[in-house]
């Protein structure tokens, strides 16, 4: 919703940021002469018209007794774009008590009380106002040495904030501020309420906080209004970020990997917005533990064109700067908690929180929302929990490679290398309800991959719990004509599926297969295959080669009855007109009849007798390869197109039937 600023409205901010700012606590033990506390106003008055700036006060008045120096009628004009002057900030009085000398030519105060501040630029396109200024204990830093280049915009103002960092306050309050700022769709309000800062020290800030803000303005819809009750910023460090951006701290040019804590948390409570006929609400949005370190290399050259003119930095360097920023900072935690919505298309909508975690470059610790529930004319949609977790993002080396390879056609890119990894997926608790359809439901799903070769997984787990399917989620009458004959009215799904591969024995075990819908049956199968090189899973557009060696070590499968067989035998004997057990009869001697194909006697006789069995009394089923030694892949698969009759016996295939 904004827009962007000129740099002219950034050197306004950064000079009101040194006329405002007021750091920690310094005591005074001796009372200054009148002229003594004037010299030292006037001193700190004139290191902000050597940057450019151009100041001018009414009286200043010393009272001894109570060591209070009165400035009245402060005016600074910064300097706007080529120099020349751009707007105003005015201060009708600002009252220092127990006046003494800071570093650096700065100022130290027992006390500080400003009536009011306001200021704006000659267009009125930004103007603001502070109320009811109070502050103890500070001492505001020098600027005796200090100039803004206009040709480096961001080291001028990282050298700014590096001496703002040294700026202490035992307590501050604002009663309020209020800003007016016209963007290019028109004018943007801001205003907090009861501002208070407490314990800067060091660059460290123990808490700052504000009373009710508001925000409101135009957008492409109509207008916004964005209403927070309270806001809480703890542990904020500013030496830390004056560290992380100032070139003179890194040593011969290059960032020392030291993480620092930036800031403690942060967190805005009671959120409302208003956009038209849409309403959001928000309980609370919080942060956590955000880190950064230096840069692998100092960052000002390119901050600084950046800054100036960024269509004049190289894209590669661009990209370059962008990957060695992201690794240059993490994140402990982002939460939204209590959603709520209201449109006019929406019966309702809520989320009880989004969590983002253990954000950096290397990857994410998880992304999940939990308790969403919105309901419409078109139906009802909930969902207990959604979670993303162990995400992994590719390797910076290898991320670099790739970027120095798009500036030179010809040269491959692995794109295997450039794929983030996935560690669990998960869904908990959906419902879905249709009209004329009825209610979808899922009790669980999850997948949990590891033990990555750049974006493969060789270890994998899958697990369904109760996806229940109403038979009016069937596409075509023949088809809920069918659930109906078979007699659900839902199906209730359920499975497994555990794999994993091991590089040194080249073996890829998949331990367990299994799939079961209640009231109908379950299958179950396990198998290991040998010959599985690395490359499978380092160039999978390799692997149809690579399977060469794969071989077929054990194989077995075992389907139980609940009821499905015997529902299917009733319905298909009732289509022919038959009884069940004459079916059964004809459906059993058609079935040993084709199993007559398999050439060794003994093996066919068992496969005729489970088939048997089973279908007289459908209970469970198993077939298992005995394999004594492993088969070659390629072999079955050749047998499988010229003799697939041989392929039982080639793998030693057993069949028994649970009586």
């Amino acid at each position: 919703m904004l827009a962007r600023q000129p740099r002219s409205t950034i050197r306004r901010t950064t000079l009101a940021a040194c006329v405002l700012t007021v750091a920690l606590g310094a005591t005074v033990p001796v009372a200054l002469a009148a002229s003594e506390a004037e010299t030292l106003v006037g001193g700190w008055l004139d290191q902000i018209r050597a940057s450019g700036a151009k100041v001018e006060t009414g009286a200043m008045v010393y009272t001894a007794g109570d060591d209070r120096l009165e400035i009245k009628d402060l005016k600074i004009i910064p300097p706007g774009k080529d120099g020349k002057p751009d707007g105003a900030i005015r201060v009708p009085s600002a009252v220092f008590v127990g006046l003494s000398a800071g570093p650096n030519g700065g100022l130290a105060a027992k006390a500080l009380a400003i009536g009011g501040v306001e200021g704006g630029s000659d267009d009125k396109t930004v103007t603001f106002s502070l109320a009811a200024i109070e502050g103890r204990d500070i001492v505001l830093p020098g600027f005796a040495d200090y100039r803004y280049d206009e040709k480096q915009p961001f080291r001028s103002m990282s050298d700014l904030f590096r001496r703002l960092a040294t700026t202490r306050i035992g307590g501050f309050t604002i009663g309020r501020f209020a800003a007016h700022v016209v963007i290019d769709d028109g004018p943007l309000d801001i205003t907090y309420d009861g501002v208070a800062v407490a314990d800067l020290a060091e660059g460290r800030l123990a808490r700052l906080s504000s009373g009710a803000a508001s925000i409101s303005g135009p957008s492409k819809d109509g207008p916004v209004d964005v209403r927070i009750g309270t806001i809480e910023l703890t542990g904020y460090d500013f030496g830390a970020y004056a560290r992380i951006f100032d070139d003179t701290a890194y040593v011969g040019g290059k960032g020392d990997g030291i993480w620092r804590t930036v800031q403690g948390s942060v967190a805005m409570n009671g959120i409302s917005i208003n956009a038209g006929p849409v309403k959001v609400a928000l309980a609370r949005i919080a942060g956590a533990d955000v880190r950064m370190r230096q840069f692998d290399r100092a960052p000002g050259a390119v901050l600084d064109k950046l800054v100036h003119d960024p269509k004049a930095v190289p894209e590669a360097e661009s990209a370059r700067f962008s990957l060695d920023m992201m690794r240059s900072i993490s994140i402990g935690s982002y939460a939204l908690e209590g959603f709520t919505i209201a449109a006019p298309d929406l019966d309702s909508g809520a989320i009880g929180r989004v969590l983002v975690s253990q954000v950096s470059s290397e990857g994410i610790g998880e992304i999940s929302i939990d308790g969403l529930a919105f309901q419409a004319k078109g139906g009802a949609f909930q969902l207990g929990r959604f979670a993303i977790a162990k995400v992994g993002f590719p390797d910076y080396a290898d991320v670099l490679r790739a970027l120095e390879a798009s500036k030179s056609p010809g040269v491959e890119i692995d794109p295997m290398s450039l794929v983030p990894t996935i560690g669990h997926f998960g869904i908990d608790g959906l419902v879905v309800d249709v009209p004329d359809k009825g209610r979808l439901q899922l009790g669980a799903f999850a997948i949990d991959l590891g033990r990555f070769i750049k974006a493969m997984p060789t270890v994998a787990t899958v697990a369904l719990r109760h996806l229940i399917i109403p038979a009016g989620f069937a596409d075509t009458a023949e088809e809920r004509q069918l659930f109906k004959r078979l007699g659900y009215e839902r199906l209730d799904m359920s499975g497994d599926i555990a794999m994993a591969w091991d590089e040194k024995s080249q073996d890829l075990k998949i331990e367990t297969v299994a799939a079961s819908v209640a009231d109908a049956g379950v299958v179950t199968a396990q198998a290991s295959f040998g010959g599985i090189p690395r490359v499978v899973f380092e160039r999978p557009d390799q692997a149809q080669v690579a399977l060469a060696t794969a071989t077929v070590k054990s194989f077995s499968v075992t389907a139980t009855n609940g009821s499905l067989i015997d529902r299917m035998l009733r319905m298909v004997a009732e289509d022919k007109g038959k009884s069940l057990e004459a079916y059964r009869a004809e459906l059993i001697g058609r079935l040993v009849q084709q199993l007559e194909v398999l050439p060794d006697v003994a093996q066919r006789r068992r496969f005729q007798e489970a088939v048997t069995t089973f279908l007289k009394v459908p209970k469970a089923i198993r077939v298992t390869a005995k394999i004594a030694a492993p088969v070659p892949a390629t072999q079955l698969v050749g047998i499988g197109v010229t003799a697939p009759q041989q392929i039982p016996g080639l793998l030693k295939l057993d069949a028994e039937a649970e009586r």
